[in-house]
């Protein structure tokens, strides 16, 4: 039988004992700040990798960038930018008709008629010989200006229906604007998939899909009617008409659709996440066209998604 003295004593060498294992088994304080140090020295290893990693996407994003800037304002020819004709867009809706190239182009064209007695006719053909455009237009005009400078060129803004064929011939050439508004952009329809088509009695776009792609349906539908409606935009960069040159058209099926097309291809990082899906090289940029979708809200586009894209060899 164990008397008190020994329970104390069993006590105190286990409390003894399990001392000497908590000291071993604890690091020392020399041991601690190593591993703060290594701690420490992993951090910083990841913050550099990625501030490297930031900045190689930042630079391969503007090297995009810049090579399509620079390819539109290029010192070797010179470059025309057209805004859209809001008075032929007065004229079609009221009309209710389209109006193609060679009618808006032409000296008989029916606007420019004064023959007619009606009324109706006669305020539509008075809204399109006024030389109308949209504030979007004007914004895009300005930033495309800006971009011209620095990429050391000075531009030529020119009113649609003041444009010539030789214009899409020898120059590089940005046409903001639908057809329906600026109607140069139907030179071009010939080399594309994706084609905006209004509907001027029902108010309805459709964008025509020609060749469709796994599961891409025939076509898309916008109803400009509908105050939340959804909205479309298509940016094309194409060869000019002379294929010498460059054309970068930037089409809407509303005001937030042009604004939509402006913000992607001024979105560097945007452009170059559209390449990377695409599969396409940083030092081989093709002709392109891409369709996105975006919301209408208040006259302005909201975020945009990618539906569909064909590379033009």
């Amino acid at each position: 039988m164990l008397n008190d003295d020994d329970t104390v004593g069993i006590s105190r060498s286990q409390v003894e004992s399990d001392t000497e294992i908590d000291a071993e088994a604890r690091p020392s304080g020399h041991l601690r700040s190593h591993y703060a140090v290594l701690l420490i020295l992993i951090v910083c290893a990841a913050c550099i990798a990625g501030s490297v990693i930031y900045q190689k996407r930042e630079r391969t994003s503007k090297a995009v960038a810049r090579s399509i800037w620079s390819e539109i304002f290029s010192p070797q020819r010179p470059t025309v930018l057209v805004p859209g004709d809001s008075g032929v867009v007065m004229w079609q809706e009221t009309t209710q008709q389209n109006l193609d190239l060679p009618d808006y182009i032409s000296s008989a064209s029916p606007w420019k008629s004064t023959s007619s007695s009606s009324g109706k006719d006669l305020v539509s053909n008075a809204l399109m010989r006024r030389r109308y455009t949209s504030i979007v237009d004007l914004d895009i005009i300005q930033k495309l200006s800006h971009r011209a400078y620095l990429e050391q060129v000075e531009p030529v803004v020119r009113y649609s229906r003041d444009v010539r064929p030789s214009d899409l011939k020898q120059s590089n050439v940005v046409l903001i604007g639908s057809s329906e508004t600026n109607p140069w952009n139907q030179m071009f329809q010939g080399r594309m998939n994706f084609i905006l088509h209004k509907d001027q009695k029902r108010m309805l776009y459709t964008i025509e899909n020609r060749h469709p792609l796994n599961d891409e349906p025939n076509q898309w539908t916008s109803d400009s009617l509908t105050e939340m409606h959804l909205v479309y935009c298509k940016v094309s960069y194409l060869a000019n008409t002379s294929g010498e040159g460059n054309v970068l058209l930037l089409e809407g099926t509303s005001m937030a659709g042009t604004q939509c097309a402006w913000e992607f291809i001024s979105n560097a990082e945007i452009l170059q996440k559209f390449f990377v899906r695409a599969g396409v090289s940083n030092n081989n940029f093709p002709h392109f066209e891409v369709l996105l979708k975006t919301g209408n809200l208040a006259g302005e586009s909201a975020s945009s998604d990618i539906i569909a894209w064909r590379l033009i060899k």
